[in-house]
């Protein structure tokens, strides 16, 4: 079972958000642990397969509208009445 620090410091460095320290920290780990390697490239794989997706740009019918008449003035998402 991979322990919960080592699960956070590679969800930092998955996320980019790690520092120098924090990698270097992760690295003896992958080595000595195979299931945390194992799980470490599972999580790797995941977000090239996510960040591969292009963007997309909702249809005009999908596009946020804003109603000044609600009493929440809440920003909703929904067919379009233009």
């Amino acid at each position: 079972m991979i322990d919960d620090n080592t699960l956070e410091l590679m969800h930092l460095v998955i996320d980019g958000s790690a520092s120098a320290a924090q990698r270097e920290a992760l690295q003896p780990r992958l080595q000595s642990d195979p299931e945390a390697r194992a799980r470490f490239d599972s999580l790797q794989r995941v977000m090239r397969c996510i960040e591969s997706v292009p963007d997309a740009t909702p249809t005009p019918c999908w596009q946020p509208t804003y109603s000044a008449t609600s009493a929440s003035r809440a920003l909703t998402f929904g067919p379009s009445t233009k």
